[in-house]
């Protein structure tokens, strides 16, 4: 899981509910209010059949709503059963 107050780099590597997930690319990004911040690239395998995706979030979150499956099986508010891939 993310710690808050840390920022996500490249090649941090994290665990949601036995899922990895691993910090790809990190880009720069001006908020609306002229703040200076960036957007992640987190990489991930599908719950469901195990294909990689991505999914993109700010570096300086405290929330982190994670993706659990590629778009393909997309299925907001529904359990991940639990598998492994690695």
């Amino acid at each position: 899981m993310i710690k808050p107050g840390k920022k996500i780099e490249v090649g941090d590597e994290f665990r949601y509910r036995g899922q990895k997930y691993v910090c790809v690319a990190v880009e720069p990004y001006i908020r609306k209010d002229g703040a200076f911040s960036g957007i992640a690239t987190i990489m991930s395998n599908c719950a469901n059949c195990g294909a990689e995706f991505t999914f993109t979030v700010g570096i300086n979150t405290t929330r982190f709503n994670v993706n659990r499956r590629c778009p393909v099986h997309a299925a907001p508010l529904q359990k991940v059963h639990r598998r492994k891939f690695d």
